[in-house]
C-alpha cells in the first residue's frame, strides 16, 4: 500500500466517506485485523453490536507490500477513531504495556481492540470449553479427562519459568532466554494416551523445573525478584491456573491442545462405533449405522479452528468492555 492511501485511510476519512452514502446505508466501520484467519473471530466479537448501534463493520487483514500482521497494523494506530477499529492479538504487550511504545499505544488508545489473551488460538483452547469442542468432533459425551484441571495442571507446571521469559523480555534481555526457548521447553514431546493423559505432563513438569534451576543459576540476582514481579502480573489475571492463556498461542494451540485432544477424540470415537457394533443385529444393520456414525463427526482440529464459546472467560468480559468503549462514538 502507497503511504499516500494509509494517510487517506483514517477515521475521519471513513465518517466523511460515510456522508455521502445512501440514506438508507448504514454507517461503515472499517475493521483491521492481523490475518484472515482473524476476520471470523473479530466478527463474532463485533457483530452483535451492529444491529444495537446501526452500523456496518468491514472486517478486513491489513497488509503494507509484503509487511503484514501486526507490525503492518501499526502504521494505522495514529490513524483510528470511532469508524476506524484496529484489531491485535496481545502477545505480551497487555502483560507488559510499558515495555514498548507499541505496548503503551495498544494499552491507551481506546480504538485499538486486543485479544488480552497472548492472541485469539488462546480463547480457542477456553479449557471448560474443550469438553463441548470434543462432543461436537465426536457425538459423543463421555468426558475420559477433566479437561480443565488438566490444562491447570500443565499451567501450574509451566507457571514460573514463564514468569522467567516475561522477565527477561521486559528487561529486554531477550536472548538470555527466548520465546522460542520457552515454546520448546513446555511444548508436548510425547502423545498422550488414552490410558495415561498424565504421562506427557510430567514430563513437561521435569523440562520446566529443569530450565527454571539452570536460570536461577544463571541470573542469582535476579531470582528474588520474581515474586513481585508475579505478584503485579497477577493484577492482570496470570495465575499458576491461567498461565495457558498467556503463553504463545501457536504453540498451545498446535503443541499442547491438539495433541491432547486428538487422542481423547480418537478413543471417544472408538467407544461410540464399538458400542454400535455391539448392538447391531446384523452385518448390514452395523454398516449403515457405523456409516452414519461417521458422517456425524468432524475432524476437531476443524472443530477448534472456529470453537469461539469462552464467553465465561474474564477476559472475554474486558474485550466487550473495550468494543462498547470504541463504539460508543458511532452512536
Amino acid at each position: 500500500m502507497a503511504s499516500s492511501f494509509i494517510e487517506n485511510l483514517s477515521s475521519e476519512f471513513q465518517k466523511a466517506n460515510n456522508a455521502y452514502a445512501p440514506k438508507a446505508a448504514k454507517p461503515k466501520v472499517l475493521v483491521y485485523v492481523e490475518g484472515h484467519d482473524d476476520v471470523a473471530f473479530w466478527h463474532y466479537i463485533l457483530s452483535p453490536y451492529q444491529a444495537e448501534i446501526g452500523v456496518k463493520f468491514d472486517i478486513q487483514p491489513f497488509t503494507q507490500g509484503l509487511e503484514q500482521g501486526k507490525p503492518a497494523l501499526t502504521k494505522l494506530f495514529p490513524q483510528t477513531g470511532a469508524y476506524l477499529l484496529v484489531c491485535v492479538d496481545s502477545d505480551y504487550d497487555y502483560l507488559l504495556p510499558d515495555h514498548s511504545e507499541t505496548a503503551k499505544t495498544i494499552n491507551t488508545n481506546p480504538y485499538i481492540l486486543q485479544t488480552y489473551a497472548h492472541s485469539i488460538e488462546n480463547l480457542k483452547c477456553y479449557a471448560p470449553s474443550l469438553a463441548h469442542a470434543c462432543v461436537k468432533a465426536t457425538q459423543n459425551t463421555s468426558e475420559l479427562i477433566n479437561l480443565p484441571d488438566w490444562l491447570a495442571t500443565y499451567s501450574e507446571q509451566v507457571f514460573w519459568l514463564f514468569i522467567w521469559n516475561l522477565y527477561l523480555h521486559n528487561l529486554h534481555a531477550h536472548n538470555d532466554f527466548t520465546q522460542t526457548q520457552f515454546c520448546d521447553t513446555i511444548r508436548l514431546t510425547e502423545t498422550p494416551s488414552s490410558t495415561n493423559y498424565g504421562g506427557a505432563l510430567a514430563t513437561v513438569k521435569h523440562r520446566a523445573e529443569e530450565k527454571q534451576q539452570a536460570l536461577e543459576k544463571d541470573h542469582p540476582k535476579h531470582a528474588p525478584e520474581l515474586v513481585a514481579f508475579a505478584e503485579q502480573l497477577a493484577k492482570r489475571g496470570l495465575t499458576p491456573e491461567t498461565a495457558y492463556l498467556f503463553i504463545q498461542g501457536h504453540t498451545l494451540y498446535n503443541e499442547v491442545v491438539l495433541p491432547l485432544l486428538i487422542p481423547i477424540c480418537r478413543a471417544l470415537q472408538d467407544e461410540r462405533r464399538d458400542k454400535i457394533k455391539q448392538q447391531a443385529q446384523h452385518e448390514q444393520e452395523k454398516r449403515q449405522k457405523d456409516g452414519n456414525y461417521r458422517n456425524s463427526t468432524l475432524n476437531i482440529h476443524a472443530v477448534l479452528n472456529h470453537h469461539y464459546e469462552f464467553e465465561d472467560c474474564f477476559l472475554y468480559e474486558k474485550i466487550r468492555a473495550d468494543a462498547e468503549a470504541a463504539l460508543r462514538a458511532t452512536k
